[in-house]
């Protein structure tokens, strides 16, 4: 049996892909580098949240995160799927956990509470805030979409509809 050394470091990269091994190692660990792909991948790009088997009923949430970011779906009042961060607007706490069901959620920090169409319904003490208004605090939205029976996630407002980026897919699945 023949024994081959490893290629010398200078051969195990190459910038043409074609050629490429690896990538050097600081691309694995470098922060800068790390920031960038949430930004111009994760964040950017339809990541699978769920299945729609999950979210049958009104009030019917799954939660997940892309990278660092909690975000979940419900399906709302009205029948139709909604997609938001999943932070309270007031101090940033986490909403929802899990899966679950709810037609009114309520932040278990101060209380504040949401609709299952993101608009702040209620906030303790904000009638003597002077300028308060409910409408000004809605949950932030981002985009959703189905295919195939699964949820999908953006959180690019602009991104391209996920039928046109996963051309093809339904009929591969």
């Amino acid at each position: 049996m023949a024994i081959t050394a490893p290629l010398p470091r200078s051969e195990r990269y190459s910038p043409d892909p074609d050629h490429a091994l690896t990538l050097p190692s600081h691309y694995y660990h470098d922060p800068g580098i790390y920031e960038r792909e949430k930004e111009e991948i994760w964040f950017k790009t339809w990541q699978y949240l769920g299945f729609l088997q999950d979210l049958r009923n009104p009030g019917d949430y799954i939660t997940d995160r892309i990278v660092d970011q909690q975000v979940f779906v419900i399906r709302d009042k009205a029948g139709d799927l909604r997609a938001y961060y999943n932070v309270c607007m007031h101090r940033g706490h986490i909403l929802l956990e899990g899966k679950g069901n709810k037609t009114i959620i309520t932040c278990p920090f101060h209380a504040w509470s949401y609709d299952t169409f993101g608009a702040l319904r209620a906030a303790g003490n904000a009638e003597n805030v002077a300028g308060f208004r409910l409408e000004d605090f809605g949950l932030s939205e981002i985009r959703v979409e189905t295919m195939a029976n699964m949820v999908f996630v953006n959180l690019d407002l602009d991104a391209r509809p996920l039928g046109e980026t996963y051309a093809g897919f339904e009929e591969d699945v």
